[in-house]
């Protein structure tokens, strides 16, 4: 009950601060257009292998520790869940052969709107239309990860859906979770600076978790 209060009040002030922003022109966010503009003269290609996400994906320096393999990473920092949703045609009109998906970290604060059903129906939307418009691309769902202990309880109630919808779709689930949690469901100390974003080391433990479905024959061929 005191979590569901406090991250209502959360809700209340963010609520507050996006009409704040968006009264003092500062809504449409520079820095996302700016991505966004990169993502347009820049497009995903047949072959392309994509991390898609929010900054937990953007901050990953995926090239480096994949060498060779035709990657983008096509996060966005603050990235919500909707917004990936809308951009998404830039991604899959390219015919990429695999995405690895992770989203939702961000909607997290916004409950009273963003609660799990609007979480889980953005991902069915999202999975409906890549399997729509680029058939041939592999998905890999990608576990939410850690952060501060308000959010404990959702984020592994809300793994357990995904690792579901990812079984009822025949797609593979990369639970990435347990690497980054401590015991208490909070992500580990030595592995953050902020309680949400990762260190090198846990992009290292991520990428573990990737690098069979990356990496095979075919790839290094």
């Amino acid at each position: 009950m005191t979590e569901t209060i406090l991250l209502i009040i959360l809700s209340l002030g963010i609520f507050g601060y996006a009409i704040y922003r968006s009264v003092n022109t500062y809504f449409m966010d520079p820095f996302y257009y700016r991505k966004l503009d990169w993502f347009n003269k820049y497009p995903v290609e047949e072959g392309d292998i994509v991390f898609l996400g929010d900054s937990l994906t953007d901050w990953g320096l995926w090239n480096e520790m994949f060498p060779g393999l035709p990657i983008k990473n096509r996060g966005i920092g603050g990235e919500r869940i909707k917004g990936l949703y809308q951009r998404l045609d830039n991604v899959i009109s390219g015919k990429p052969s695999k995405i690895f998906l992770m989203i939702g970290t961000n909607d997290l604060p916004h409950v009273m709107f963003h609660d799990d059903c609007y979480i889980l129906n953005y991902y069915r939307l999202i999975l409906s239309k890549i399997k729509s418009t680029s058939p041939g691309t592999e998905v890999f769902i990608e576990s939410i990860l850690p952060r501060q202990k308000l959010f404990a309880k959702r984020i592994v109630k809300l793994n357990a859906e995904l690792k579901a919808l990812a079984a009822l779709e025949g797609l593979v689930y990369l639970d990435i979770y347990p690497l980054i949690a401590d015991d208490d469901g909070v992500i580990r100390r030595d592995l953050s600076n902020d309680e949400l974003h990762l260190m090198a080391e846990g992009y290292r433990l991520w990428s573990g978790v990737v690098r069979p479905h990356l990496i095979n024959d075919q790839e290094l061929s």
